[in-house]
């Protein structure tokens, strides 16, 4: 914001994609001049905190305002108020709207209130015109009731009604004849007139809108007549029946339209809707419905009556690939071992089977690298680890070179593969965890461990579930280490993360999983909490923290030769080093650079990893025109991470909120902590329980402007960053090294060890 400019009011609100929202503006001054005084400033962002170029049609914009308008000033005797109609754009989910100071006003002040959904508006036509816009789909018509209060009781015409359609561009669209509007010179619009017979008070009246082919929103505007001193109200309009003739010559909807469409109506809609397009696209429409929404014994339902009536590979695939996921969330399923269930000799003393999803170096991600350091780690004080991956692992991500059986820093690692060509074969998660199941049973026989130990897998259960039927088969002890909560990972969906009986089932497959497990680790506080609240017993869970490799993270010298390369000379170096995704924030570092170069110009943000939000970032800086100030340097091996992160002056972690995030310590902070890099997080729960009080400090979760007042603090006060980060690494060294958890881990396996001795 300039200097002669001044924020009035702000505030943001959560919208749905598309829709319609209406907003009292109240504005007023000390001074008694009325005047064009304000402006009132809107932006759109998505569920990514992207912002949405969008220029809506009632406003203008300029360099400095995406969409905005002029709003008269009152006095504090009299404040101005009016309502603005305001329409969504496509994947919009929150807007942030702004009243700005204009011209010079003695004391403004300022509110803006969002109406609630589905009431009537009011507006007193005398004052100002009544407005709205709504957004439509060409298939739909919409119903909406209007109400004149005729005050005067004037005879004859007392208001007009204005419509116009638009494509996407901002294109006017012809209304169709059957909704009976009449073109009007004057105003440049379609239109109606609505009279008075009698004088009636009260006319009332239901205008039904017929949306031409191509139309996306409609603008509906209502101006009085013959000085009427009219009253309007008007109720949110509404989708009341398909229109048939948007269909071919067979009676079916346009086939692209429809998948178009199918994304932005409700269910009971998408329902409707198929019944009225192509046999395929009808089982296509109720299919994809179910899978978002997480109803799959649904979505099963629905492939079923298609195979029946017209079984192909497709149809196929779908039903076994649901039918299986399905399958492995019942509480009751799990893989069947009939073979032996005698071991060739006594387990090995000390020798724990790790089921690992990912392994190093195939991977150096954070958790890869607490794999590496656990087995590390435990091999140095006597532990003898075995690590074994998921069935085609790496191959499934594309690795086809490496080696079934290889040692790793002094630790076996095994690999099941069932080669390039029959690899796809299992694919099917039921299928998949069965042939696992069965090698694993063929390796514990040849191995003979004392302990099974599982980590979280893909999508949480399946290594957990696998470990339980070997267990049991065994009659070997089994640990389950939750390092995270992917119960809602399947949608970015919130709302369906958090209610749909997809997400509901993998929690009770996870609690059900833990409570059959010998003993529960978890990485934190905050996570061992959240298990204790689903169920799990206290006494049951061990926390085994992330930690760090101290005498192999040791403070050092910024790389010249690495400065030089990456050209960040006399730079004040902002670092994340993480995969990036959403739930990271990356976006919210990146939005408070430009406030952090009005302070400090020579401030570059660089950012190593990859992931699927790399694109999506690139894209912001570029729309915030700071390509020089941001560097993407792509993924970089561990072996060579340490040399970035001394690069780094100030490592920020800004993850969003998210039920995970909330709850798992992630480890790339401890390696920054270890290194002395100063320290700064979003204040979620678990990344404070990292810093604690005085190892680092934290900013408002999602709020750019807040990060960048604290990161100009920091940079201004860097004794201070560098005292706390000292205190930091001493707080690692007594409290978070991989050799105090490996006698955590033994501490464990001898508990273990004596109450299965005990209980056989």
């Amino acid at each position: 914001m300039t200097d002669n400019q001044k924020t009035v009011y702000e505030t943001e609100v959560q919208v749905k994609p598309q829709s319609f929202l209406r907003v009292i503006i109240s504005s007023s001054h000390a001074g008694d001049r009325v005047s064009k005084g304000m402006v009132f400033s809107v932006q759109f962002f998505n569920s990514e905190d992207k912002e949405i170029k969008y220029n809506h049609l009632n406003f203008s914009k300029s360099i400095n305002y995406s969409n905005y308008r002029y709003v008269l000033t009152g006095n504090y005797g009299s404040p101005n108020k009016e309502q603005i109609s305001i329409l969504t754009p496509i994947s919009a989910t929150y807007i942030k709207m702004k009243l700005i100071q204009w011209t010079f006003l003695s004391d403004p002040k300022g509110e803006i209130e969002t109406l609630s959904d589905n009431q009537r508006y009011e507006a007193k036509l005398a004052d100002n015109p009544f407005e709205i816009f709504f957004s439509c789909n060409q298939f739909w018509s919409y119903t909406s009731s209007f109400k004149f209060i005729n005050s005067q009781r004037n005879i004859g015409r007392i208001g007009i009604l204005l419509v116009r359609y638009f494509t996407q561009d901002n294109r006017p669209l012809t209304p169709q004849s059957k909704e009976q509007l009449s073109w009007s010179e004057k105003y440049q619009s379609y239109g109606k007139y609505y009279s008075s017979l009698q004088g009636e008070l009260v006319i009332e009246h239901e205008h039904k809108f017929f949306p031409p082919e191509g139309a996306v929103f409609v603008e509906v505007k209502v101006l009085q007549w013959n000085d009427s001193e009219s009253n309007f109200e008007c109720s949110t309009p509404i989708e009341d029946s398909l229109q048939w003739d948007h269909t071919d010559k067979k009676g079916l909807l346009n086939e692209s339209m429809i998948s178009h469409l199918s994304h932005f109506i409700s269910l009971e809609k998408r329902t409707e809707l198929s019944s009225s397009v192509s046999s395929r696209q009808h089982h296509d429409l109720l299919y994809d419905s179910y899978i978002q929404t997480g109803d799959l014994q649904s979505a099963l339902s629905a492939v079923e009556i298609e195979y029946q009536s017209k079984p192909t590979k497709r149809t196929l695939h779908r039903l076994t690939y649901i039918a299986q996921m399905i399958k492995s969330l019942d509480l009751d399923w799990f893989p069947i071992l009939s073979s032996s269930k005698k071991l060739t000799k006594t387990p090995g003393l000390n020798k724990i089977l790790h089921m690992f999803k990912v392994t190093y170096p195939f991977e150096s991600t954070g958790g890869s690298i607490r794999n590496l350091n656990i087995v590390e780690s435990q091999k140095n004080i006597g532990i003898e680890p075995i690590v074994v991956t998921p069935l085609n692992y790496p191959r499934t991500f594309g690795v086809t070179d490496f080696k079934h059986q290889e040692t790793i820093r002094g630790v076996r690692h095994i690999r099941f593969d069932t080669g390039d060509i029959h690899f796809q074969s299992a694919s099917y998660i039921c299928e998949n965890l069965q042939l696992n199941t069965q090698l694993l049973a063929g390796l514990i026989r040849t191995e003979n461990p004392e302990i099974l130990h599982a980590a979280s897998g893909y999508k949480g259960y399946e290594l957990a579930t696998m470990a339980k039927v070997l267990s049991e088969h065994f009659s070997i002890p089994w640990v389950y280490e939750v390092r995270s909560f992917h119960e809602h990972t399947w949608t970015k969906d919130i709302f369906y993360a958090n209610n749909s009986w997809h997400t509901k089932q993998r929690i009770l497959k996870e609690n059900s999983l833990m409570m059959h497990a010998t003993q529960v680790v978890t990485i934190s506080e905050s996570m061992k909490e959240a298990l204790i609240d689903r169920g799990i017993p206290a006494e049951k869970i061990t926390i085994v923290p992330n930690a760090v490799d101290i005498d192999s993270f040791l403070p050092g010298q910024k790389s010249k030769k690495l400065i030089k390369r990456l050209k960040l000379e006399k730079k004040k170096i902002l670092g994340y080093i993480s995969n990036i995704s959403i739930r990271e924030g990356h976006e919210v570092l990146i939005r408070s650079l430009p406030l952090i170069l009005e302070e400090h110009p020579d401030a570059v943000i660089m950012i190593v990893g990859d992931g699927p939000e790399k694109d999506n970032l690139i894209q912001i800086v570029s729309e915030l025109e700071i390509e020089e100030k941001v560097l993407f340097t792509g993924k970089v091996d561990h072996s060579e991470i340490q040399d970035y992160y001394r690069l780094i002056d100030l490592f920020i972690v800004p993850r969003k909120r998210d039920y995970a995030s909330d709850l798992v310590t992630p480890l790339k902070p401890y390696e920054a902590m270890a290194l002395e890099v100063p320290l700064i997080v979003s204040d979620r729960k678990a990344l404070i329980e990292i810093i604690g009080k005085d190892r680092g400090y934290s900013f408002k979760t999602e709020d750019p402007e807040d990060l960048a007042n604290l990161v100009c603090y920091c940079l201004n006060n860097m004794d201070e960053c560098k005292s706390r980060a000292k205190t930091a690494r001493a707080w690692l060294i007594k409290n978070r090294t991989w050799e105090k958890n490996a006698q955590l881990y033994r501490k464990l396996y001898e508990n273990i060890r004596r109450e299965w001795a005990n209980d056989k």
